[in-house]
């Protein structure tokens, strides 16, 4: 939701147009690697905060018997020289009968959150290549990099995003 600069989305006010998302279970999110190109990642946080929105960094929620696992992005280790949790540690206690549902702004690792138990894994950042041929590109470096992955009971879901990005 940020592209690179924390400061547009604050001086468009995008925050004040978040405020109108309305859910009975509250609103949610994770950060991707933008959040943290933009170089001022409490303030990236201060934001979602003050529009309703909030942040699942390596955190856990139970909402109605789902339990909803919101990842920190990749992109931590190289900003922040901060690992991100282990998906196995983030699930270990949550009860498997329930629906475990993980947010993960990019789609990698995939066999390790198979691994971890999770039903559903909701994810974008490929674009899909945005373009030809980068589109192949994008095919190679992801087990999918857009549309839907099913093996056993495992399912996961890549949006191509908004808009593009670089080039």
């Amino acid at each position: 939701m940020i592209d690179d600069d924390i400061d547009v989305f604050e001086r468009r006010r995008y925050g004040e147009i978040l405020k109108n998302i309305k859910s009975k279970y509250g609103v949610y999110a994770v950060v991707g690697n933008h959040e943290y190109i933009s170089r001022n990642i409490d303030k990236v946080k201060r934001c979602f905060d003050e529009s309703g929105i909030e942040l699942l960094i390596d955190d856990v929620k139970e909402l109605d018997g789902i339990y909803l696992v919101g990842r920190d992005d990749l992109a931590s280790l190289r900003f922040n020289g901060k690992e991100r949790r282990n998906i196995k540690d983030l699930v270990s206690n949550l009860d498997k009968n329930k629906l475990v549902i993980v947010v993960d702004h990019q789609p990698r690792n995939i066999k390790e959150v198979k691994e971890a138990g999770v039903d559903l894994q909701l994810s974008g950042h490929t674009h899909k290549g945005q373009f030809f041929p980068v589109n192949f590109i994008t095919g190679r470096i992801y087990d999918i990099d857009h549309g839907l992955l099913q093996e056993d009971s495992f399912n996961l879901i890549v949006s191509s995003g908004f808009g593009t990005w670089g080039p």
